[in-house]
């Protein structure tokens, strides 16, 4: 049975030495969290959930509570005694996180804007404020997740990317009721592809539609023995950089 499962099952993972803990309270902090990295990846308004502090951190009291956040959507979180989606706690913590990766020298920030997003103009104004060079992604399309996704899938849809203009950001949210979804893994994809392809020195905003195009690797269809899919950091991943190098 082992040989059988062993060649089926792909295994991606961050070991513990990459995942560091955080007090998004304290900008100091995470600047010290930070370094040695040269880029950031960050979200606007997050999924929260409340939880004790983890021991032996940083903590002051055994019964010391904090907000465990999630960048889009964990399935299953309580969501009981926690801050609304217009609170200041999300602005407090992304304003901590740019001014931490300023003070550490990162280079480059990519922000996606998530779902929960009330007002942009609020994490626009935070990265314009601090002078730091950022890619802001956002999308007019709602989110799916891919329960069929593999590394040897790739990228599953083809993405139309636009460069927005500053002056329309004010613009309302727009409905995403009848739009195509797009699949998070994609959008993940597009923000690898971003730092790939894109000049790290210049700001842009980018937002992204589904073409309604779809795309296959060709993995699991007719595959011939020893077909591999390691040409690319990620199989169609191309079509990412050729949408991207117009911008």
């Amino acid at each position: 049975m082992n040989k059988v499962l062993g060649p089926a099952f792909k295994l991606a993972y961050a070991s513990e030495d990459l995942i560091r803990l955080v007090d998004t309270t304290d900008m100091w902090y995470i600047k010290e969290r930070l370094k040695g990295y040269d880029a950031a990846i960050i979200g606007t308004t997050y999924q929260l959930e409340r939880r004790a502090v983890t021991l032996n951190t940083y903590e002051k009291t055994p019964n010391d509570k904090t907000y465990e956040f999630y960048l889009d959507q964990r399935y299953g979180a309580l969501e009981t005694d926690i801050p609304s989606d217009d609170s200041g706690i999300h602005k407090s913590i992304f304003t901590n996180s740019i001014r931490a990766c300023k003070e550490a020298g990162i280079s480059h920030i990519v922000v996606i804007e998530t779902p929960k997003t009330v007002n942009r103009m609020d994490y626009l104004n935070v990265l314009d404020n601090e002078g730091v060079a950022y890619t802001y992604i956002r999308t007019d399309s709602p989110l799916k997740k891919d329960i069929t996704f593999t590394f040897e899938k790739g990228i599953s849809s083809k993405l139309g990317i636009s460069m927005r203009s500053k002056l329309l950001t004010s613009i309302a949210t727009p409905n995403t009721e009848d739009k195509t979804a797009i699949s998070r893994e994609d959008i993940a994809a597009l923000v690898v592809q971003s730092l790939m392809t894109l000049d790290w020195d210049k700001t842009r905003i980018l937002e992204v539609h589904s073409s309604g195009m779809n795309v296959s690797s060709g993995y699991g269809e007719k595959e011939t023995r020893g077909q591999k899919y390691d040409k690319q950091w990620c199989p169609n991943s191309d079509i990412l950089a050729d949408a991207l190098s117009s911008v």
